[in-house]
């Protein structure tokens, strides 16, 4: 943190903005997204979702990258029983004025991950 003064300004565990001048208590973090879902019902145990997202990051202080960015993802959705829910994606991101991913060398990145969520 730039500025010590601020501290009790800061919500913990949270991104928020980090002012570039120190004398500053307060800066502006400017930012806009929007995000759309769609998903379709397979079957009585299956669900695919496609999410689309573009998130513009004007000055930079919110990812550390004066950039927008889009996000495109397809999902699975598989019910065990009703209890158990498996859901694998496959999400491409990319950065369109800098190279923010792979230490700065890539625009893009693609990733697959998934999880398991147990109710009960």
């Amino acid at each position: 943190m730039n500025n010590p003064a601020a501290a009790s300004l800061i919500e913990v565990n949270a991104n928020g903005a980090f002012c570039a001048v120190t004398s500053e208590l307060t800066c502006y973090a400017p930012e806009w997204a929007i995000v759309n879902y769609t998903e379709k019902q397979l079957s009585k145990h299956d669900y695919l979702t496609i999410r689309n997202e573009y998130f513009d990051d004007l000055v930079g202080q919110r990812t550390g990258f004066k950039t927008p960015y889009t996000e495109h993802l397809l999902g699975w959705g598989h019910w065990v029983g009703s209890t158990v829910l498996f859901r694998p994606e496959l999400r491409w991101e990319h950065s369109y004025d800098l190279p923010v991913y792979d230490n700065g060398t890539r625009h893009s990145q693609l990733t697959f991950a998934s999880d398991v969520i147990f109710f009960f």
